[in-house]
C-alpha cells in the first residue's frame, strides 16, 4: 500500500514530467527509500496526535464553522455552539487523559526495549571475557570494567587539557564505586587513563606499585590503592583519529602474571573490547 501511495503522490509532483528517464527513477528510488520512514505507522501516530489540538482549535474558533456554513450550507456557527463546546471538551480530555496514557505506555515499552538491549550488550561482554579467560589460562579472574570520558568544557570555552571523567555505561561498566574518580590530561597526564589518552595508545601495567606513580595524586592512590592490575586503551573518533571520545580501563584487584604472548592476547582483546564498546554505546 505505501508503494502504491508513494508511486501516484510521486507522479502528482509538478516537476516529475519534466525530469529525464534515468534522473526520474533515479529520484523515484531516493525518493522511496526516504519516504520508508514516514510509513503509515508514523503518519497514523502524527494524525493521532493532532486530533486533539485540532478539535480544540475548532472549539473556539468560528473559522471552520464559518467555511462550512459557507461551502457546504453547515447551520450557523451560533447554531453550531453546542458542538464547538463538545470538540473542545473532547479535545481538552484527549490532551489531560489519553496522550499521557499513551506517552507513559510509550515510555514504558522504550524503557523494556533498552533494559533487553542492555542485557544483550552484558552478554556480549561477558562472552568477550569469558573468550579472554580462556586464552590466558586464567579462569574466573575478576576483571573490572570502567569508562572514562573527556570533560572538554564548553563549545564557547573549551578546555585544552580535558578532565577525564568516569561514566555508568549501561551493560558495560561495573557497579560504580568511585564515582569522584577523575583524570587530568595535561600538561601532565594523571594516571594510566591519562597517559592512554594522551598517547593514544594501549597501556598494560601487571604490577601496579609505588614505583610506578603515573603521577598520580595523593586521592588517587587512596581510591585505588586495591588495583593490582590495568590496562586501558582510548577510543578514538572514526572520522577523526586525532580525537578521543573515551577511555577504557579494564583492572583487577588481583595480582596477574602474563607472559609475552598473553600480553599479545590481552591487547587483542582490549582492541576487540574497545570496538564492541564503540559499536553499541554513542559517546
Amino acid at each position: 500500500m505505501d508503494k502504491i501511495f508513494t508511486s501516484r503522490l510521486f507522479l502528482l509532483l509538478p516537476w516529475a514530467p519534466t525530469v529525464a528517464p534515468s534522473w526520474k527513477l533515479t529520484l523515484f528510488a531516493n525518493y522511496q527509500r526516504g519516504f520508508g520512514l514516514w510509513s503509515m505507522t508514523y503518519i497514523r501516530i502524527i494524525g493521532l496526535s493532532l486530533i486533539p489540538a485540532f478539535l480544540t482549535y475548532i472549539g473556539k474558533d468560528n473559522t471552520v464553522w464559518e467555511l462550512a456554513h459557507t461551502k457546504w450550507h453547515w447551520p450557523s456557527p451560533e447554531e453550531m455552539a453546542p458542538y464547538k463546546f463538545a470538540c473542545f471538551i473532547v479535545g481538552l480530555l484527549w490532551l489531560g487523559l489519553v496522550m499521557p496514557v499513551q506517552l507513559a505506555n510509550t515510555k514504558k515499552s522504550l524503557d523494556a526495549t533498552t533494559k533487553q538491549f542492555d542485557d544483550l550488550v552484558s552478554f556480549g561482554k561477558d562472552s568477550l571475557f569469558q573468550r579472554l579467560h580462556q586464552e590466558i589460562g586464567c579462569k574466573n579472574h575478576p576483571f573490572n570494567t570502567r569508562v572514562f570520558v573527556p570533560d572538554k568544557g564548553s563549545w564557547f570555552w573549551p578546555k585544552k587539557h580535558p578532565q577525564l571523567r568516569i561514566k555508568n555505561v549501561s551493560g558495560i561498566s561495573d557497579s560504580i564505586t568511585l564515582k569522584d574518580l577523575t583524570f587530568l590530561t595535561g600538561p601532565n597526564p594523571e594516571g594510566m587513563v591519562g597517559k592512554s589518552f594522551e598517547e593514544k595508545n594501549i597501556v598494560i601495567d601487571c604490577n601496579l606499585n609505588d614505583h610506578r606513580t603515573y603521577n598520580l595524586s595523593d586521592k588517587h592512590r587512596l581510591m585505588l590503592a586495591a588495583v593490582r592490575f590495568c590496562s586501558t586503551i582510548p577510543i578514538l573518533d572514526d572520522r577523526d583519529a586525532s580525537r578521543v571520545l573515551a577511555v577504557l580501563a579494564v583492572d583487577s584487584e588481583q595480582e596477574i602474571t602474563l607472559d609475552s604472548q598473553q600480553v599479545d592476547k590481552f591487547v587483542s582483546f582490549m582492541r576487540t573490547f574497545a570496538a564492541f564498546v564503540d559499536k553499541h554505546h554513542t559517546f
